[in-house]
């Protein structure tokens, strides 16, 4: 069976062999394994009319370290803060690098609800394994973010149009120089309280509609080389 799944997926997406045969037999992404450190002192909500998209972050951050030895660490939820890497480090000069972005919203009854953060785990991990990044349980990750947004639930808006922003994020954190897979990665989510994406408002968008050219490219991947076309292609003076 296992040899009839890689062969599968080897003839669908050689770059993903790599990822699948260094996770079968290391320690799996496991969220009841989570150690939880809390803020000193909880931050305030902002006002609604305060927040500005991408601006604001909630108190904690979730970080999960992976090796190629030993597979997923201990999830840890602490204070937001700082990471620490060497400037060796694989991800800025190789850009093993990856992200999602999905939400969570308060309901009229004061629930929190994310909207099917299951499809964007499935897609996190394909991009994880297009770039020889290692790829992990969907539910388990879910049930941490889920942790996560219940240590910040005061922090995340209600009214329409206003949400919680989940930024998962997974780079790779092999340090020295030379190309290579990474044999270290770090997971980790930050979070924040957001409302209108534009500064306009929740005001509808002008469009221009032709049928001479096609602007629409595959959203299979979230990686940081795909976000760096897509910003010279809107907005670089030099593109």
């Amino acid at each position: 069976m296992l040899r009839n799944n890689i062969s599968k997926l080897f003839a669908r997406d050689k770059h993903s062999i790599a990822s699948l045969i260094r996770t079968i037999s290391t320690a799996s992404l496991d969220a009841s394994k989570v150690k939880i450190t809390n803020v000193s002192t909880p931050s305030k909500p902002k006002p609604n009319d305060q927040l500005v998209f991408g601006r604001t972050f909630t108190d904690h951050m979730l970080t999960i370290e992976w090796t190629e030895e030993k597979g997923w660490d201990a999830p840890i939820i602490k204070p937001y803060g700082n990471l620490s890497l060497d400037p060796s480090t694989c991800v800025f000069h190789y850009a093993f690098e990856l992200f999602e972005g999905l939400k969570a919203y308060r309901t009229p009854d004061n629930k929190i609800t994310m909207f099917r953060p299951d499809k964007n785990m499935q897609r996190m991990n394909k991009s994880a394994a297009r770039i020889c990044l290692p790829t992990f349980e969907s539910d388990e990750l879910i049930k941490l973010i889920g942790k996560l947004i219940e240590q910040d639930k005061h922090l995340v808006p209600q009214g329409q149009g206003y949400s919680l922003y989940i930024r998962p994020t997974m780079i790779g954190t092999s340090e020295g120089l030379g190309v290579g897979y990474p044999d270290k990665a770090l997971l980790y989510v930050i979070c924040s309280p957001v409302g209108p994406y534009y500064k306009t408002g929740f005001k509808a968008v002008r469009l221009e509609a032709t049928d001479y050219a096609t602007r629409a490219r595959s959203e299979e991947r979230r990686v940081g080389k795909e976000c760096l076309r897509l910003c010279r292609s809107r907005w670089s003076p030099y593109h």
